[in-house]
């Protein structure tokens, strides 16, 4: 897209892989726009007597077993200065089924600025469920940027008790 906020790689890692990117901070928009996508393109190759592989017992079929399911990869980058500076930060990450990657660690610390994480789900593998994946998705991460805006408020939180409980993870 000309706009570089909305792309799909062909036969990359997956047979074909939609992506947006969004830097004002609006994951709906940006997870709505992907939606729309899939949906002209799934009535295209409907139109064609043509679909996306899907089997009952593992949902959408891709060239990578961890993606089979609903297909659905969220990820979102975040400036994390505060809550990533605490020893329960990965803990609070897994409780919120979110999976967080250091981005240019190295450029961080040389230039000063603050450590750029990439999330991602994580135990979603085999879930067919995308309303349940995007669900999970956005509120783990409005509630780890409400964690973060708390912090750099100065408010004093202990992470471990924010942890939510393993009863509540998904199946």
């Amino acid at each position: 897209a000309n706009s570089k906020k909305l792309g799909a790689w062909i036969n990359e890692e997956d047979h074909l892989r939609l992506w947006t990117k969004a830097t004002n901070n609006d994951l709906r928009g940006s997870l709505e726009l992907l939606f729309r996508l899939e949906d002209l393109l799934s009535s295209a190759l409907a139109q064609r007597g043509h679909s996306f592989a899907w089997s009952s017992k593992y949902g959408y079929l891709t060239s990578c077993p961890g993606h089979s399911g609903s297909g659905l990869q969220l990820e979102a980058c975040a400036d994390l200065p505060h809550v990533s500076s605490h020893q329960d930060f990965r803990e609070l990450c897994g409780g919120l089924h979110l999976q967080p990657r250091l981005l240019a660690a190295a450029a961080s610390s040389k230039s000063g600025s603050s450590p750029q994480y990439e999330l991602s789900l994580s135990s979603f593998l085999n879930v067919s469920s995308t309303q349940e994946q995007v669900c999970t998705f956005v509120n783990s991460i409005q509630s780890l940027l409400g964690i973060e805006a708390r912090l750099a408020a100065g408010e004093t939180i202990d992470l471990s008790s924010l942890v939510p409980s393993p009863t509540n993870s998904p199946q």
